[in-house]
């Protein structure tokens, strides 16, 4: 059982968030994605929030919560990636605005992608 469930969870998961994505892709319009990003303050906000304030975050509870080595890998690997596809889903179940969620997801998914080679080995 464990071992069949050990092939379907990543499929599973690569499924859900492709379609997450283009349930957002398909249902809002490129003016309400891209119109946040226009909010330079916003943008700003939420960069620093997630690439500065979020790891030192996660310095501060590994400062107070002594965590085996491997934990406390994760929990920093964790706190330097930003957003997760789930992002998406959240807003939706909130009632949010899909359109900030996903502007959202498409500025700090690039960033990510240029930050953790230079914040991992840090």
């Amino acid at each position: 059982m464990s071992n069949s469930l050990s092939h379907i969870i990543p499929v599973a998961v690569l499924v859900y968030s492709v379609t997450s994505m283009l349930s957002v892709g398909l249902g809002t319009a490129l003016r309400s994605v891209l119109g946040p990003l226009r909010d330079v303050g916003a943008v700003s906000r939420a960069l620093i929030a997630n690439f500065v304030l979020v790891p030192l975050l996660a310095l501060g509870i590994l400062r107070l919560l002594p965590l085996d080595w491997p934990l406390e890998t994760g929990l920093l690997l964790l706190s330097t990636a930003a957003g997760a596809p789930f992002l998406v889903k959240l807003t939706e179940a909130a009632e949010g605005r899909m359109g900030t969620s996903a502007a959202l997801l498409v500025a700090l998914l690039p960033v990510t992608v240029l930050y953790m080679p230079i914040a991992v080995p840090v």
